[in-house]
Protein backbone atom coordinates (compact mmCIF):
# COMPACT_ATOMS: atom_id res chain seq x y z
CA UNK A 1 0.00 0.00 0.00
CA UNK A 2 1.21 3.44 -1.09
CA UNK A 3 2.11 5.99 2.04
CA UNK A 4 0.25 8.61 2.76
CA UNK A 5 2.05 11.85 1.86
CA UNK A 6 2.96 14.42 4.73
CA UNK A 7 0.87 18.01 4.49
CA UNK A 8 3.14 20.71 5.25
CA UNK A 9 1.37 23.71 6.63
CA UNK A 10 1.51 25.30 3.03
CA UNK A 11 -0.83 22.37 1.69
CA UNK A 12 -3.91 23.63 4.30
CA UNK A 13 -5.70 26.47 2.93
CA UNK A 14 -7.08 27.79 6.31
CA UNK A 15 -3.27 28.10 7.44
CA UNK A 16 -2.01 30.10 4.28
CA UNK A 17 -4.24 33.02 4.65
CA UNK A 18 -2.82 36.16 5.13
CA UNK A 19 -1.82 37.41 8.34
CA UNK A 20 -3.64 40.93 9.85
CA UNK A 21 -0.14 42.33 9.61
CA UNK A 22 0.21 41.17 5.98
CA UNK A 23 -2.74 42.60 5.19
CA UNK A 24 -2.13 45.91 6.48
CA UNK A 25 1.12 46.10 5.14
CA UNK A 26 -0.44 45.32 1.55
CA UNK A 27 -3.05 48.03 1.91
CA UNK A 28 -0.03 50.56 3.25
CA UNK A 29 1.94 49.44 -0.28
CA UNK A 30 -1.40 50.22 -2.53
CA UNK A 31 -2.21 53.96 -0.22
CA UNK A 32 1.55 54.60 -0.88
CA UNK A 33 1.66 53.63 -4.60
CA UNK A 34 -1.37 55.74 -5.14
CA UNK A 35 -0.59 58.63 -3.36
CA UNK A 36 2.46 58.65 -6.28
CA UNK A 37 -0.73 58.46 -8.82
CA UNK A 38 -2.07 60.89 -11.49
CA UNK A 39 -5.14 60.27 -9.85
CA UNK A 40 -4.42 61.51 -6.59
CA UNK A 41 -2.43 64.72 -7.87
CA UNK A 42 -5.53 65.31 -9.42
CA UNK A 43 -7.33 65.59 -5.86
CA UNK A 44 -4.43 67.24 -4.26
CA UNK A 45 -4.40 69.77 -6.97
CA UNK A 46 -8.56 70.59 -6.23
CA UNK A 47 -8.04 70.43 -2.33
CA UNK A 48 -4.91 73.36 -2.95
CA UNK A 49 -7.45 75.09 -4.66
CA UNK A 50 -9.91 74.97 -2.73
CA UNK A 51 -8.00 75.65 0.53
CA UNK A 52 -6.15 79.05 -1.20
CA UNK A 53 -2.95 77.52 -1.40
CA UNK A 54 -2.15 77.92 2.28
CA UNK A 55 -2.17 75.09 5.24
CA UNK A 56 -5.81 75.19 6.76
CA UNK A 57 -4.36 75.37 10.36
CA UNK A 58 -1.53 77.59 10.23
CA UNK A 59 -1.97 79.65 7.36
CA UNK A 60 1.00 79.41 6.01
CA UNK A 61 2.19 79.11 2.14
CA UNK A 62 5.07 77.99 -0.12
CA UNK A 63 6.06 81.91 -0.38
CA UNK A 64 6.24 81.60 3.81
CA UNK A 65 9.27 78.07 3.08
CA UNK A 66 6.66 75.12 3.84
CA UNK A 67 5.45 72.37 1.64
CA UNK A 68 2.00 71.66 1.17
CA UNK A 69 0.07 68.24 1.79
CA UNK A 70 -2.72 66.40 1.49
CA UNK A 71 -4.62 65.46 4.69
CA UNK A 72 -7.20 62.73 4.63
CA UNK A 73 -9.26 63.76 7.12
CA UNK A 74 -11.80 60.64 6.17
CA UNK A 75 -11.29 57.52 4.02
CA UNK A 76 -14.92 57.37 3.06
CA UNK A 77 -14.13 58.28 -0.62
CA UNK A 78 -10.27 56.89 -1.04
CA UNK A 79 -9.34 56.24 -4.44
CA UNK A 80 -12.75 57.71 -5.67
CA UNK A 81 -10.61 60.81 -6.97
CA UNK A 82 -11.84 63.63 -8.16
CA UNK A 83 -13.97 66.20 -6.27
CA UNK A 84 -15.41 63.26 -4.44
CA UNK A 85 -12.45 62.28 -2.65
CA UNK A 86 -11.41 66.05 -2.42
CA UNK A 87 -14.61 66.62 -0.09
CA UNK A 88 -12.46 64.33 2.65
CA UNK A 89 -9.45 66.27 2.40
CA UNK A 90 -7.04 69.45 3.56
CA UNK A 91 -4.57 71.20 2.65
CA UNK A 92 -1.56 71.45 5.44
CA UNK A 93 2.17 72.18 5.85
CA UNK A 94 4.42 69.02 6.41
CA UNK A 95 4.79 70.55 9.57
CA UNK A 96 1.23 70.70 11.02
CA UNK A 97 0.55 67.17 8.76
CA UNK A 98 3.04 65.77 10.59
CA UNK A 99 1.86 67.13 14.24
CA UNK A 100 -1.75 65.68 13.28
CA UNK A 101 -0.17 61.94 12.97
CA UNK A 102 1.85 62.40 16.22
CA UNK A 103 -0.77 61.90 18.47
CA UNK A 104 -4.95 61.40 18.08
CA UNK A 105 -4.92 64.46 20.77
CA UNK A 106 -3.09 67.03 18.19
CA UNK A 107 -5.74 65.99 15.23
CA UNK A 108 -8.47 67.31 17.63
CA UNK A 109 -6.45 70.30 18.28
CA UNK A 110 -5.47 70.57 14.86
CA UNK A 111 -9.37 69.05 13.19
CA UNK A 112 -11.19 71.85 11.14
CA UNK A 113 -13.60 70.19 13.87
CA UNK A 114 -12.28 72.83 16.38
CA UNK A 115 -13.61 75.88 16.31
CA UNK A 116 -10.07 77.46 17.34
CA UNK A 117 -9.15 76.81 13.56
CA UNK A 118 -12.93 77.60 11.83
CA UNK A 119 -12.38 81.09 13.39
CA UNK A 120 -8.65 81.06 11.97
CA UNK A 121 -9.53 79.93 8.38
CA UNK A 122 -12.60 82.67 8.59
CA UNK A 123 -11.15 85.36 10.26
CA UNK A 124 -7.69 85.23 7.29
CA UNK A 125 -10.18 84.93 3.82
Amino acid sequence: MGAKPNKTRSDITEKSQPSKAQQRNEEYLKYRSYLKSKQFKEVKHIVEERDGHRCVVCRRTRQNGVNLTCHHTEYRHLYAGGETEASDCVTLCTICHSAIHSAKKNYEWFSMKNPRNQNNQNNDE
